[in-house]
């Protein structure tokens, strides 16, 4: 983060204390980020089966959200020595703790039949 992004948030904010939490909601907004998560919570996936069940059909943007979740900490990648080569993502236990503190955000956006559609303009 630049420090000129870094001080305009702190001073939006009231303090760096909600930076975290600016950072991580930039983080999960980006496309298919809370997608991939869910989808690693039971089970580690290979690209291809990440991105089948997911249902992104672009190799970039989904290489893309994975580095970013990797960066983050909240998935791991790891190389499988195998024939072919392959790649295993897994959700790290920082992912997990993550999942696990949305879930009261998924609970209010149920009980209050939150509909993104109300935000475009």
């Amino acid at each position: 983060m630049s420090e000129q992004r870094s001080q305009d948030l702190d001073e939006w904010s009231g303090g760096s204390e909600w930076r975290g939490l600016h950072e991580l909601l930039s983080l999960m907004s980006k496309k298919w980020a809370v997608a991939v998560l869910l989808t690693l919570r039971p089970r580690p996936l290979r690209f291809a089966q990440l991105q089948r069940e997911i249902g992104c059909g672009n190799v970039k943007t989904m290489t893309v959200t994975l580095r970013s979740l990797e960066e983050a900490g909240l998935v791991d990648r790891q190389v499988i020595d195998s024939r072919p080569p392959g790649v295993l993502y897994k959700m790290t236990g920082l992912g997990h703790t993550l999942i696990g503190s949305l879930d009261p955000v998924r609970k209010w956006s149920v009980d209050h039949e939150f509909d993104p559609s109300r935000l475009d303009t």
